[in-house]
């Protein structure tokens, strides 16, 4: 409050307010200035990643994982335990192993084979989760593109 430059841009800010300097005030500014960092470049994909990410849309795992962080948020019961979890976003993915909610997929590879399992035929798993034949290739690039996230 001591300081006129920050009072006044306060002031422009939030000009209904009779005291604009307050705390919530300064969430949303600093919420505003944070979305205006922009992302950090990102590599290419590899052409085995891009094969990937064709395949992800074809078999259909965007009916889960989709919008800007490549999740839903609804929950589903996906045959790993007994009750429904969310559907977690899969961005920086490769950085978060052990996989699932109970740490049992060691790998994306894991994770993949898991799906393409059809959750390995538990009988609490949604009907989306179906087996899907994939070859070595098609989970190596599945994996290539997951990792790229």
């Amino acid at each position: 409050r001591a300081d006129p430059v920050l009072a006044a841009a306060y002031a422009a800010a939030f000009p209904a307010d009779p005291d604009p300097l307050t705390w919530e005030h300064t969430a949303l500014a600093l919420a505003a200035a944070i979305r205006t960092i922009p992302d950090p470049p990102r590599p290419p994909l590899t052409p085995l990643a891009q094969q990937g990410q064709q395949l992800f849309a074809e078999i259909g795992c965007m009916g889960c994982h989709h919008g800007p962080t490549l999740s839903s948020e609804a929950y589903v019961a996906t045959g790993v335990g007994a009750r429904p979890v969310r559907v977690p976003s899969l961005i920086g993915l490769a950085q978060t192993a052990p996989y699932f909610h109970d740490g049992s997929a060691a790998s994306l590879t894991d994770v993949v084979r898991f799906y393409a399992d059809g959750g390995r035929g538990a009988p609490h798993a949604t009907r989306a989760i179906q087996p899907i034949l994939l070859s070595a290739e098609e989970v190596e690039a599945l994996v290539a593109f997951l990792s790229s996230l």
